[in-house]
């Protein structure tokens, strides 16, 4: 993981926000001259951005970060319906990317990882609920206000990165992660991964829901949603065969769980994507 490091003084300041929607087939715009940091939250769906060579996947209840001056672009179009926030901020101190959090600089430094996953998502939505409330009146009350609930939403992203894990509990939820990765897209059950891990499934669910801030289902369920889509929209197979190949034992339980999911049938997906 990689941690954008501030040196404090000063403290960072708000500029702007809002919130958006990318429909499917929208792209964030490729650009390499903007003077801000860019923190961007989603609340539903799937952006997909990159920044120097670097792609990331920033999925629901997830988070990245944009360095200024860096060169930003999507390298995929959104697949679906996307709802997210977005703040830009900036310092006047000095600021570096590291790889881990130095212990003797914690009292003078802040540290924010370029990508998270949110664990307790209402209070961070609430924070940037109520920071766009100011938008529609341009008073220096409201950017004194602005400014003050910016830095609550950055407290907020500090207790959610250094809330402990210990490396016990981080190990089952990777090798777990690991292992659904790789079984996916047979008919697999909670019990399998149990005996294949040696612990209880609802153990491992709770591991999971520390480290990815899902269930083990909900994950095993975002696998399968996410290996559809692709089919969806590369292949020619029916939607029957899509939902087979992607570990559903049936049609009508994978269209109702595709489309609660994602907003549209298999059907009405692959039309709109291709």
């Amino acid at each position: 993981m990689k941690y954008y490091t501030f040196k404090l003084p000063p403290y960072l300041y708000y500029d702007d926000s809002n919130e958006d929607v990318f429909r499917m087939g929208d792209k964030h715009i490729s650009r390499s001259n903007f003077e801000w940091f860019d923190l961007i939250i989603v609340e539903k769906g799937t952006l997909y951005l990159g920044e120097e060579g670097v792609n990331y996947t920033i999925g629901s209840n997830q988070g990245l970060i944009l360095a200024p001056y860096a060169h930003h672009y999507s390298f995929k179009p959104c697949t679906e319906d996307t709802h997210f926030y977005w703040i830009h901020f900036q310092t006047t101190g000095q600021w570096t990317i590291k790889d881990s959090i130095e212990k003797k600089h914690a009292n003078d430094s802040l540290y924010l990882p370029n990508f998270f996953s949110l664990k307790h998502t209402d209070p961070v939505f609430q924070i940037l609920k109520e920071l766009n409330s100011f938008l529609q009146i341009n008073h220096l009350d409201n950017r004194f206000n602005q400014q003050i609930i910016f830095l609550q939403l950055i407290q907020r992203l500090i207790q959610n990165n250094t809330q402990a894990v210990s490396a016990k509990v981080i190990q089952i939820a990777e090798s777990s992660a690991t292992w659904l990765n790789n079984n996916f897209q047979r008919n697999i059950s909670m019990v399998e991964l149990g005996n294949v891990m040696n612990f209880h499934p609802s153990y491992i669910s709770r591991c999971m829901k520390q480290v990815y801030g899902i269930s083990m289902k909900k994950y095993l369920l975002k696998l399968r949603i996410n290996h559809a889509k692709n089919l969806l929209s590369s292949k020619n197979d029916s939607i029957e065969k899509v939902a087979f190949k992607c570990g559903f034992n049936s049609l009508s339980f994978f269209s109702k769980t595709f489309t609660k999911g994602i907003g549209l049938s298999p059907s009405e997906f692959r039309n709109n994507y291709r």
